[in-house]
Formats: C-alpha cells, sequence, structure tokens
C-alpha cells in the first residue's frame, strides 16, 4: 500500500544518518565491545520512534574515520555494516 512504501522511505532516508545535530532525547544505555558509546534518541523530524545506535561524532572521536562518511547535505552518516553496532528501532 502507499502507507508502507511511504514507511520505507522514510526509513531509509534517516537510517544512515547519525549526526548528533539531528537527534534529540539522547540517552547513552552502554557501550559495544569495541568501546564504541551506544544510545537512545529520536531524530527532531520524528520524535515519536525511538532508535537504538551510535553518533557520528564519537566514532570520529575514536578513529573510526572509515565508518564515517560526510554526505553532500553537510551531516555524516554511519556505515553500520563497519561497527559491531545494529541500527534498531526500539
Amino acid at each position: 500500500g502507499f502507507f508502507a512504501a511511504t514507511q520505507t522511505i522514510t526509513v531509509t532516508s534517516t537510517n544512515d544518518k547519525s549526526d548528533t545535530r539531528l537527534k534529540t532525547n539522547i540517552e547513552k544505555i552502554g557501550y559495544s565491545d569495541m568501546n564504541i558509546p551506544i544510545y537512545l534518541f529520536n531524530y527532531k523530524n520524528n520524535l515519536n520512534t525511538t532508535y537504538k545506535g551510535v553518533m557520528a561524532q564519537d566514532l570520529l572521536e575514536l578513529g573510526f574515520n572509515n565508518s564515517v562518511i560526510l554526505d553532500s547535505d553537510g551531516y555524516y552518516s554511519v556505515n553500520y555494516n563497519s561497527i559491531d553496532v545494529d541500527m534498531e528501532r526500539v
């Protein structure tokens, strides 16, 4: 249906965006085996959905530069395939 398609597009377009500036209600909940901080957060444009994931800025500070992509809009995305944390809806 139309709603499902819209939902998929929304998730896809924001899924890898891991820039701290796009998030709110950020709460650190622990660390991965690679010592990457893990957070619960909302995207500012979607306060109804909580995600679990990482902050691109943390990865840069920790030296995981190959895991972070600077998008053309100036915000950071994370290549979750290169770290031991999954981006999840909770």
